[in-house]
This record gives C-alpha cells, structure tokens and sequence, in this order.
C-alpha cells in the first residue's frame, strides 16, 4: 500500500511525547469540510494525523497546525486505516490518515520544510526537557 512505512521518503519526527492539534481542511471539487485532527508525525514529505472520521485516498488536504504561523501545507491522504490497537490514538479519533504533501510551488516548497524545521525543534525540545 502506497505511502506505508516502508514506502517513506523520509524520517519521520514522532509526536506522541508532544502531540500537536490541527485542523484539516478537506477539498473535493468545490466542497470544502473542514475536521479537527491529532498529529502523529511529521517528516520533510508528509504527516501521520489522526482524525474523527474516514477519508477517502486521494482527497486534496490543507493541514494548518495549532501554534504555528505557517500558512497550512499542501496535500493528499495517501492511506486511511482505523486506529484500533494503537494506544497513541485518542478516543475520540478512530481514523489515522497518511498525508503526503505536494507544494504547488517554490514558496510552498519552502514553507513546507520550515514548518517541518519548527516541528523537530518543538519535538526535539520537548524531549530534552
């Protein structure tokens, strides 16, 4: 399955020690829902979110994260998968989705990498508290 663990481009930063909120901003064709999510992980091409319900594979996304002053990332759920066994999973989010960003351009490029940057620093800090 396309975008699985052993599909990543990238190290992925593990929130769990300091879980993050966001929302998510799901587009198809001119509808646009929008739902509250948990992230999992971030790395420099994508994010692991957990979210209240299923999303279909290929849904556009628009990820702004809590706390962050970054416009929000560019993307697509990749997998959809319930969370059932995993015990970093809140109660309230049965559903974990693979998200893997797609920057239109250079600045979203760039954005993109900065708030992946914010994101280990926070993590990484959090740690070493």
């Amino acid at each position: 399955m396309s975008g699985k663990r052993e599909d990543r481009k990238h190290s992925r930063v593990e929130l769990s020690s300091h879980p993050l909120k966001g929302h998510l901003a799901l587009i198809s064709g001119n509808q646009v829902t929008a739902c509250l999510i948990s992230l999992k992980d971030v790395s420099k091409s994508g994010a692991g979110v957990f979210a209240k319900f299923e999303v279909p594979v290929k849904t556009r996304v628009l990820l702004s994260i809590e706390g962050v002053s970054f416009p929000p990332l560019e993307g697509r759920i990749v997998w959809c998968s319930p969370t059932r066994g995993d015990p970093s999973a809140p109660l309230t989010h049965p559903f974990r989705l693979g998200i893997d960003f797609s920057p239109a351009d250079d600045a979203a490029r760039e954005n993109q990498l900065a708030v992946y940057a914010y994101i280990s620093k926070v993590a990484t800090d959090s740690t070493e508290e």
